[in-house]
């Protein structure tokens, strides 16, 4: 099964007038914007580092928290002097993957399912979270895996 990661490479300006910083206010709700938009998920706030100089090569982190407290790390990479990045964010796309599993769990169950995951998911071979399931009035816990960073799940369901 598989649900697209998001791997944002983007071009922004984020400059604060005439010295040559980046604007980490202006870059956090650009992030927030954008992976909310291109994930699917519920971003509750992005947190950058501030008075940071733009230098071509030098990169940084930032954190991306979601509304259920779920969050990922992504790394911003500065692509010249004037405050322009490339912003890399390797989360899966979250309303994807739960149709995904939904549906396939309808088809296990007889019945329509609801599943709610984490809002971050950062892509990580090897690496674990768990959705709630419903359907009708049962519900049960849904045991997930990454096969792989792009995106490629394998679950359980754990009543």
């Amino acid at each position: 099964m598989r649900a697209p990661a998001l791997w944002l490479l983007l071009a922004v300006l984020v400059l604060p007038g005439c010295s040559k910083g980046i604007d980490s206010a202006k870059a956090e709700k650009f992030i927030k914007t954008t992976v909310a938009k291109q994930v699917g998920a519920d971003v509750e706030s992005v947190e950058c580092p501030s008075g940071l100089t733009a230098k071509k090569g030098e990169s940084f982190t930032c954190t991306v928290a979601g509304a259920d407290g779920s969050s990922g790390k992504m790394t911003v990479t500065e692509s010249d002097d004037q405050g322009h990045v490339k912003v890399s964010a390797p989360f899966i796309h979250v309303r994807e993957l739960e149709a995904s599993i939904a549906s396939d769990l309808a088809e296990q169950v007889g019945s329509q399912v609801k599943l709610s995951c984490p809002e971050i998911i950062t892509g990580d071979k090897g690496g674990t979270f768990s959705c709630a399931a419903r359907s009708g009035s049962d519900k049960a816990t849904v045991a997930v895996t990454q096969t792989d960073d792009r995106g490629h799940v394998r679950f359980k369901l754990v009543r």
